[in-house]
């Protein structure tokens, strides 16, 4: 029994087919590649490698100085921005001693205090029934204070 191959497409004939294969097979690297040749090339391909990691550890130093400059920078800062809050209220509390004498505070919360509670007694005030009461006795001095016109 003959099993017939089957001939690639492009080709017209088996022998045809055969010398291609024969002339792949004269191409290919074989026993001539020196193991000196297999290692420089692995070195070649290994370097790169090794130049973007010491690439990546140099940049990521970098990194972690440009951190630290930063945190340095952001203490500063913070420490700057609490002096600041502090001299203000320093120079708020002695404002305060200035304007309103040896207990400024307490005289503020007394005043705050007595606005409240003169704002409720007023809002508990028949506004409407006094103004009424009130108006002939306004009308009546401004039409005496007021010279008469004819």
């Amino acid at each position: 029994m003959s099993t017939a191959r089957q001939i690639p497409e492009g080709f017209s004939s088996e022998a045809e087919y055969d010398r291609h294969i024969d002339a792949l097979a004269d191409d290919a690297p074989g026993d001539e590649i020196q193991p000196e040749f297999l290692a420089e090339q692995a070195r070649e391909d290994i370097l790169p490698e090794r130049l973007h990691i010491e690439q990546f550890q140099e940049e990521l130093a970098r990194l972690r100085a440009d951190i630290e400059t930063v945190r340095l920078r952001l203490a500063s800062i913070t420490d700057q921005s609490a002096s600041v809050v502090q001299a203000h209220a320093r120079w708020l509390d002695a404002s305060a001693h200035a304007q309103l004498g040896p207990a400024p505070w307490a005289k503020l919360g007394a005043a705050m205090l007595a606005t409240a509670v003169a704002t409720r007694l007023f809002a508990r005030l028949p506004v409407g029934a006094i103004l009424s009461a009130l108006a002939p006795i306004a009308l009546r001095k401004l039409s005496q204070t007021a010279p008469a016109r004819r």
